[in-house]
């Protein structure tokens, strides 16, 4: 919750396309697309909390916690589309990411004092390499996809890594070598 927090906030502070700041049009576009990629990461808290359900409820309530979970996600994205764009349109589009601030230091210590401390522990570590090769698996389908409909399906040199061209097709095999990997 404190990493999506403080990648909304941050946002808000980001400079306005309009006012340069001296800062280039490009770089503001890939600051704001890093502080998005940060908050995605920080959303990971969503499955996090289906998978603390079975340590905090009995066995019969879990599917009623699991649908208010479920519902209140769909409800918070009902509603941003409503009173964001009002927040955006009265105040501007800054102002809805500091809407944020009031409440984002509070859930970290709500969660702390009303959450009890898990004691299941088992003996398995993260899996860094499946991590890394399902997140570079779906960037490389999302680049495939975003440059081919750019640049054509079968262009095979639209982007250099330094001196070696890649393409559409180049990131289509490297998604299929990386999320056959993670699948393995």
């Amino acid at each position: 919750m404190t990493i999506y927090a403080g990648a909304v906030r941050a946002t808000g502070f980001s400079p306005n396309i309009e006012a340069t700041f001296g800062v280039s049009r490009a770089d503001q576009i890939y600051f704001r697309i890093g502080l998005r990629a940060v908050q995605g990461i920080g959303m990971g808290m969503l499955p996090l909390g289906f998978a603390m359900l079975p340590e905090l409820f009995p066995a019969d309530p879990i599917g009623r916690a699991q649908g208010l979970i479920s519902a209140m996600f769909a409800a918070g994205a009902c509603l941003d589309l409503v009173g964001g764009g009002y927040l955006a349109q009265t105040y501007g589009w800054t102002f809805r990411y500091h809407t944020v601030v009031p409440v984002a230091p509070l859930l970290p210590l709500l969660a702390a004092w009303k959450a009890p401390e898990s004691m299941t522990r088992t003996a398995s570590s993260i899996d860094i390499p499946g991590i890394m090769a399902l997140g570079l698996g779906i960037a490389a389908v999302m680049l495939g996809i975003s440059d081919g409909s750019v640049r054509g399906w079968t262009n095979f040199s639209s982007i250099y890594f330094g001196p070696v061209p890649w393409g559409a097709p180049e990131f289509f095999l490297a998604s299929v070598l990386l999320l056959g990997f993670f699948a393995y």
